[in-house]
């Protein structure tokens, strides 16, 4: 029986493509060692739109694992991020016990618990936050809502590793999408379409299915929702479809019924528009002969560190093809000027229980010989840092005659510089590549608006890198004031509004 909701008390009935779903992640094979037949995976992770059925699908999994004598002394988790998050498939599965004539014979429930009628046997719930629930021996686990699960808890790895003593354990994993995909379920979902592109072999015991939307589907096509919601036009109608997109802002609506992962909640741009931004690795190939400015962001010890180079160069314009545009009646191609991207990140890597290393350290070094090599190779004119987290590493560099300028990250400053970023990636002058971790960074950056007016990129509360995001800007920012300064004096000199001082600072 069905739990809370318009359906309440009516029989959870399976449609063609749960069936379709629940055949292929129970899906046998002949266990030679053993001679019998036994699961071929042990674990999955689903990924579907919000409103398809997600809590109820997942409660009747737990109950099954439960009571249908898959164990011995069955012991299924319900977890989820929260308490009242991990309510919510518990009080399906406490519904489905309490009505139901069959299971409620078999079955008795408690407030936090399902168990088994004279015999062992308990469905429970657990929250992340609620501490590190060691000891237990699940032989399935139920994750809800995967995206929300935080890497600094370690709730996740303390339950997956208990099940490892029970014979044919189960994870169900199930969530709709994220913003952020450096957490538990992005990587997950990463490695999952790597796999579906034949990028990394099929990492054994592992079900992945997700349900999305495709980078070029209108988000506002009601037979866009059809296809990709497996609920639409049944228990999700098309009316309440278009009613939330009403509600919602376009970078939401995708992420809650189209599944797509998208920034964050607080992020600074809309789902897709860096994405947008994106060209052929040749179309953002560097001109030597052309100036280059380059933004450092560093750190003195352990966070990450980023150095972004930017070049204003013209590119050919492209069709929905992919074909170079030419010029009419001529095979000139049509050229642009774009600003393009060449970055390279040094984030601080996390360990397997997800939290961050703590003994890792910015290999410096490594860092100070890719800028000595940008220069080497390239017209770089400013290298902007900010003395406050690496003076010692800049000045050895400022030393050997390097063009280093300091670009102190005050709120003003980096305001002007979030608003020209920005303004580039909104209207698509910039040019990058699509390097992931430049990406993730971007989409990691949060928006914090300013009393002054404007706004500057900060780090969001689950504190994940962004420093390409900064040191981009601040590229960006010196090359558009070098290049305003050119246009009105003839020259290099430009100004930057400094917080203490009305008049600012020449460079």
């Amino acid at each position: 029986m069905l739990g809370e909701g318009d359906y309440f008390g009516q029989p959870f009935i399976l449609r063609p493509w749960q069936k379709d779903l629940l055949n292929r992640m129970f899906e046998l094979e002949w266990y030679e060692p053993e001679r019998r037949w036994k699961r071929k995976y042990t674990s999955a992770l689903l990924g579907l739109p919000s409103g398809s059925g997600k809590t109820p699908f997942a409660a009747a999994i737990g109950m099954w694992f439960l009571a249908g004598g898959q164990h011995l002394s069955p012991l299924v988790a319900v977890a989820a991020a929260s308490k009242d998050q991990a309510g919510l498939v518990f009080g399906n599965a406490k519904t489905m016990a309490e009505e139901s004539r069959l299971l409620k014979r078999f079955t008795e429930t408690g407030i936090d618990s399902i168990t088994l009628r004279g015999q062992p046997g308990r469905l429970y719930r657990v929250a992340a936050a609620e501490g590190t629930n060691d000891g237990q021996l699940p032989s399935c686990l139920i994750f809800d809502e995967l995206h929300e699960w935080s890497d600094t808890k370690n709730t996740f790895n303390i339950l997956t590793k208990g099940t490892a003593k029970r014979r044919d354990p189960f994870h169900l994993m199930i969530s709709t999408a994220g913003y952020d995909l450096d957490t538990i379920c992005g990587r997950m979902y990463q490695q999952g379409r790597a796999i579906e592109r034949g990028e990394e072999e099929p990492q054994e015991g592992f079900f992945f299915h997700w349900i999305e939307a495709d980078e070029n589907d209108d988000p506002n096509d009601p037979e866009v929702w059809k296809r990709v919601h497996p609920a639409a036009g049944d228990f999700m109608a098309i009316s309440a479809l278009r009613q939330k997109r009403r509600e919602l802002g376009i970078a939401a609506f995708q992420r809650y019924f189209l599944n797509r992962w998208g920034g964050a909640p607080d992020s600074w741009l809309e789902s897709g528009v860096w994405d947008a931004c994106e060209v052929i690795a040749s179309d953002a190939e560097f001109d030597p002969a052309l100036p280059v400015f380059i933004g450092w962001d560093g750190s003195r010890k352990i966070d990450s560190t980023a150095v972004v180079a930017v070049q204003k160069s013209d590119a050919p314009v492209r069709n929905e093809k992919g074909e170079i545009v030419l010029e009419p009646e001529s095979d000139q191609p049509v050229m642009v000027p774009r600003v393009k991207v060449l970055p390279r990140t040094w984030d601080r890597p996390r360990l397997s229980t997800g939290r961050f290393d703590e003994d890792w350290r910015v290999p410096q070094k490594d860092v100070q010989q890719h800028i000595r090599d940008l220069c080497d190779k390239f017209e770089v004119t400013r290298v902007g840092y900010d003395r406050a987290q690496i003076a010692l590493y800049a000045d050895e560099l400022a030393d050997e005659g390097y063009p280093l300028v300091e670009f102190p990250q005050s709120p003003s400053r980096m305001t002007e510089a979030t608003g020209m970023l920005e303004a580039l990636i909104t209207d698509e002058t910039l040019a990058h590549d699509g390097d992931r971790q430049l990406a993730r960074h971007i989409a990691n950056a949060v928006y914090e608006p300013m009393r002054t007016g404007g706004g500057r990129l900060i780090k969001g509360r689950a504190k994940n890198p962004m420093d390409g995001a900064i040191a981009l800007a601040m590229a960006v920012a010196l090359l558009l004031k070098e290049e305003a300064a050119e246009e009105e004096q003839g020259s290099a000199v430009y100004v930057f509004a400094d917080d203490d001082d009305d008049e600012g600072e020449e460079w």
